[in-house]
């Protein structure tokens, strides 16, 4: 039991003291330099709980002229071979190009959505 008291005030000691350490640390500011996100859904009912509106909130995280790229993965029903069909497509811009980029995510959902209506 003494043995156990020690080690814990041993540990406890070394959590305090790093603790202490990352106190004193500089904050720096965080800057998204090249920004790449991919969203997988397997449904229609997945594809449509995806809000293209939470996706342009991005374009106010980043700053200007930051590479950013939105791929959207679709997994289907299983074809004559016994895999799944699948579809994948990618959109990548800028976001200084805000206005064309909010476009092609429309455009990348609605496809999406043919293709879940073609299976």
């Amino acid at each position: 039991m003494k043995r156990t008291l020690i080690l814990f005030g041993i540990l406890s000691a070394f959590v305090i003291a790093a603790e202490a350490q990352n106190k004193n640390l500089p904050k720096e500011k965080v800057t998204i330099e090249n920004l790449s996100l991919s969203v997988s859904v397997n449904s229609v009912e997945d594809l449509n709980t995806l809000d293209i509106e939470s996706l342009e909130d991005i374009f106010e995280m980043v700053g200007s002229n930051t590479p950013i790229s939105i791929a959207l993965k679709c997994t289907g029903k299983p074809m004559a071979n016994g895999e799944l069909s699948s579809f994948s497509m990618k959109v990548s811009g800028n976001s200084d190009e805000k206005e064309d980029f909010d476009k092609w995510l429309k455009k990348l959902k609605r496809t999406a959505l043919v293709f879940y209506k073609i299976q």
